[in-house]
C-alpha cells in the first residue's frame, strides 16, 4: 500500500485469508442444529465442510448413524473417537465410504464391538491407517483386519488389555505385510506373537510395546534383531530393558531415532551410555523414572531431546552432547549445584532446561558454559603450560581431580577467573549459554542464582521460597531478553527491582502471604497483566510444564 496516495501496489501478493479456523468455528455452531438441515443439502457440501462438521459433531458428542451417513461420503480420512460413537455409526460409515476410505480412527469408541469392526474391515480394503486405541476390540476384530486390509501400513491397537494376544497379532502379521507402525502396548502379547510380527513385517519402523509384561528379554532381543528398519521403539515399563537389550538395539537397529525406556528399572548407567553413544541417528531418548540411573555418561553428537525426569537417584550425570536442545530433569532430587553446572558445560546448545523439583539446588550458577575442561587441559598440555598455569597443583586453590583421575580447574569464583585465563592462554573460546527456557519451580532451597543468558526468554521460579530481593535482582541482571517471569509463591520477596526492558508477562501471586508486588522501573516495558493477577489468589500465569517448544514428541505413558 502506498502511504502517499492510498493506491495499492500492483506487485504486492494478494492477501489470503486463513479460512480453516472460520470453517471450524462455523461447524462448531452448526453441529448442534444439524437436525434442521436436510440430508440432501448436507450431501451437497464440499469435503472440507463435511469433514469439519463431522469432527464438530464427534467433539460435541452428538454424532449418530444418520449424521455419519450424510457427512461421510467421499471422505478419505474419518475420526470417530470417544464413547459416544455407536456401532451403528461404524456400520453407516462402511456403507457410505467403502473403498475410498484411507484412514480411520476409532480411539475410545468402547461401544464398537468386533462385529462392527469386521464390517468396517470388509468395507475398507484400501485402508492404510487404523487406530483402535483404548477400545474393546479383541483378537477377533484384529483377525478381520488381517483378512481384509492387506494395504494397511499403520495399526494402533494400544491399551486394549488382555483382549489382544498372540492370535490377533499373528493374524495381522500374516495379512498385512506392509505394516510400518504397530502399537500393541498394554496387551498380553508374548515372545511368540512378537517374533512372528517382526518376521512377517520386515519394514517396521515404529513399534510400541509399552507395558507388555509377557515379553521376555530373549524374545525382545530376537524381535529387535529382525527389525533392521526400526526408527522408533517404545519400551516403557518393560522390565527386560537392560544392557543386553540395548546392545541388540545398537547392533541391529542403527536407524533408531527415538527410544522410550521410561520406568525401565533395569536400565543402568552403562546401558544408557551405550544407547546414546552407539546409535548415530538417535534424536530423542525418554528415560523417565528409570530408578537404576545414578551417574551415567551421556555422549552423543546427534541427541537433541533427553528426558531423565523422575530419576530420584540421579546425582552425578556427565554430558557431552553438542547438539542437545531440550533436557528434562524434573524431580531429580539428588542433583546438586555442581552437577548442574557440569552438565551445562557439556551441552553448549541447550535451549530448554527443566529443573523443577530439584530440591538440593541452593547456589546455582548458569553463566558461561563452555569452558570445556578437557579441551582446555588438552590444549595446555600440548603447549606445556599445565604445570605453571594459575591454579595448578601446589598453588592456592589448586587443581581438583574428577572420577577419571584427570585434574580440572576448580569451580569457585577466585580460581574460576584463573581457569578463564587458562582457557584464553590455550586458545579455547568461552561461549555464552544458549538457554532460552529455565524452569526452577519448587527448588525450595535456592537462595542464590547467577545467570548470564543473553537469550533467556522464560524463567520460572515458582515456589522458590528462600529467594529474596537481592538474589532475584542478581539473577535478572544479565538476562536482557527475558519476556516471561514467574515468581509466584516466592514468599521471601518484598520489594524486588525487576529491570527487564523486554518483560512481557510477570506473575507474582503469593496467595495473600506477601501482598507486595515486585516493582518495575519506569524505563521497562509494562508487563502484560494476566487474568486474575490482582495481587492475591489464582494460579501462576506460567504453568509448571515445559513450553510447547520444549516438549518432546514422545508418546503418552500409561
Amino acid at each position: 500500500m502506498n502511504e502517499d496516495d492510498g493506491d495499492e501496489d500492483p506487485t504486492a501478493p494478494p492477501v489470503q485469508l486463513n479460512a480453516r479456523p472460520l470453517l471450524e468455528l462455523a461447524a462448531a455452531e452448526l453441529c448442534h442444529s444439524l437436525h434442521d438441515v436436510s440430508e440432501r443439502r448436507l450431501r451437497t457440501l464440499g469435503k472440507s465442510a463435511r469433514g469439519a462438521l463431522l469432527a464438530a459433531t464427534v467433539a460435541a458428542k452428538t454424532v449418530d448413524a444418520a449424521r455419519v451417513r450424510c457427512l461421510c461420503p467421499g471422505l478419505e480420512a474419518v475420526a470417530l473417537v470417544g464413547a459416544g460413537v455407536s456401532e451403528g455409526c461404524v456400520v453407516a460409515l462402511a456403507r457410505e465410504c467403502g473403498s475410498q476410505l484411507r484412514s480411520l480412527s476409532l480411539d475410545g469408541a468402547v461401544a464398537v464391538r468386533d462385529s462392527g469392526m469386521a464390517a468396517a474391515a470388509q468395507a475398507f480394503p484400501n485402508l492404510t491407517r487404523l487406530s483402535l486405541e483404548n477400545c474393546r476390540v479383541t483378537d477377533r476384530g484384529l483377525c478381520a483386519v488381517g483378512a481384509s486390509c492387506a494395504a494397511l501400513c499403520e495399526l494402533n491397537a494400544a491399551w486394549n488389555g488382555a483382549n489382544i494376544s498372540d492370535l490377533g497379532v499373528c493374524a495381522v502379521a500374516a495379512g498385512c505385510p506392509r505394516l510400518t507402525l504397530v502399537d500393541v502396548s498394554g496387551s498380553s502379547v508374548s515372545d511368540r506373537g512378537l517374533s512372528i510380527l517382526a518376521a512377517g513385517c520386515p519394514g517396521l519402523r515404529r513399534i510400541g510395546l509399552r507395558q507388555c509384561e509377557r515379553v521376555s528379554e530373549a524374545g525382545l532381543r530376537a524381535a529387535l534383531g529382525a527389525c533392521a528398519q526400526l526408527e522408533s521403539a517404545e519400551l516403557c515399563v518393560c522390565p527386560t530393558v537392560g544392557e543386553l537389550t540395548v546392545a541388540q538395539l545398537v547392533i541391529g537397529c542403527v536407524r533408531l531415532r527415538a527410544v522410550d525406556a521410561s520406568m525401565c528399572h533395569s536400565l543402568s548407567d552403562g546401558a544408557l551410555a551405550l544407547l546414546v553413544a552407539g546409535l548415530p541417528a538417535l534424536h530423542r531418548v525418554d528415560a523417565f523414572g528409570a530408578a537404576g540411573l545414578r551417574a551415567p555418561t551421556v555422549t552423543s553428537a546427534s541427541l537433541a531431546e533427553l528426558s531423565l525426569s523422575g530419576c530420584r537417584a540421579l546425582a552425578e550425570p556427565t554430558f557431552k552432547c553438542q547438539g542437545l536442545r531440550t533436557l528434562q530433569l524434573r524431580n531429580c532430587r539428588a542433583l546438586t549445584d555442581e552437577s548442574v553446572e557440569r552438565l551445562l558445560s557439556g551441552c553448549p546448545a541447550l535451549a530448554c532446561l527443566d529443573l523443577i523439583g530439584c530440591v538440593l539446588l541452593a547456589h546455582l550458577r548458569c553463566d558461561l558454559a563452555a569452558k570445556p575442561a578437557d579441551a582446555v587441559i588438552a590444549r595446555l598440555e600440548s603447549r606445556g603450560l599445565a604445570d605453571g598455569a594459575p591454579g595448578a597443583s601446589g598453588s592456592p586453590g589448586g587443581m581438583r581431580e574428577d572420577g577419571s583421575g584427570r585434574e580440572r580447574p576448580p569451580a569457585d569464583s577466585a580460581v574460576g577467573a584463573a581457569s578463564g585465563q587458562w582457557a584464553h592462554a590455550a586458545g579455547v573460546r568461552e561461549r555464552p549459554l544458549a538457554l532460552q527456557t529455565l524452569l526452577l519451580g519448587g527448588c525450595v532451597r535456592l537462595t542464590a542464582l547467577r545467570l548470564s543468558c543473553a537469550r533467556l526468554r522464560t524463567l520460572s521460579l515458582l515456589g522458590c521460597i528462600r529467594l529474596d530481593d537481592s538474589a532475584l535482582g542478581e539473577a535478572l541482571r544479565r538476562t536482557p531478553a527475558l519476556r516471561l517471569l514467574d515468581v509466584s509463591g516466592c514468599v521471601a520477596l518484598c520489594e524486588p527491582q525487576v529491570r527487564c526492558a523486554r518483560l512481557h508477562s510477570l506473575s507474582a501471586r503469593i496467595d495473600g502471604i506477601c501482598p507486595q508486588r515486585p516493582s518495575v522501573p519506569a524505563d521497562a516495558a509494562p508487563p502484560r497483566r494476566e487474568l486474575g493477577d490482582s495481587g492475591s489468589g489464582g494460579r501462576s500465569a506460567l504453568p509448571a510444564p515445559l513450553p510447547p517448544s520444549c516438549h518432546s514428541s514422545g508418546s503418552s505413558r500409561p
